[in-house]
């Protein structure tokens, strides 16, 4: 393992695809796709906090207290690699597992992107940041799974 893979798709498909770095296929991102769709829960990293307590919700469970630091501020990937270069290689390399990412999103319980702006925004009205559509476990044909 040379760290260039889409580690992801790597572990999402029976197959293992997405070894092949930048040259990994349109089929092997649908294949993972395909298993993510079949989970009931979706968490995005960017909100785990609150993507966990939604769960807890969900599920009827209370979680012990979690620290959040929402008001800190994030520095990106590419500030955090430090090099350019490397950091172009990376996209290039993990592409897949970027775009899998990206798409993923709109399968999380909680959605991160709404949450970001409601904490800039003075309304309390917070029916944006839980993916709570009706059709959602239904449609996704989801099995039970949590990710």
């Amino acid at each position: 393992y040379d760290g260039s893979i889409n580690f992801m798709l790597t572990r999402l498909t029976p197959d293992r695809c997405g070894t092949e770095g930048e040259n990994t296929t349109e089929e092997c991102l649908e294949t993972g796709k395909e298993l993510l769709r079949r989970f009931t829960y979706i968490l995005d990293v960017k909100c785990l906090d609150e993507g966990l307590e939604a769960l807890a919700g969900e599920l009827g469970f209370s979680l012990p207290y979690l620290n959040k630091d929402s008001g800190k501020t994030q520095v990106s990937a590419r500030e955090r690699i430090g090099d350019d270069e490397l950091y172009e290689f990376i996209l290039r390399r993990n592409q897949r597992d970027f775009e899998l990412y990206e798409w993923s999103k709109g399968l999380s319980l909680v959605n991160c992107s709404a949450l970001e702006e409601e904490l800039f925004d003075d309304d309390d009205d917070n029916n944006d940041i839980i993916n709570n559509d009706d059709d959602f476990n239904d449609s996704a044909g989801n099995d039970g799974n949590v990710l």
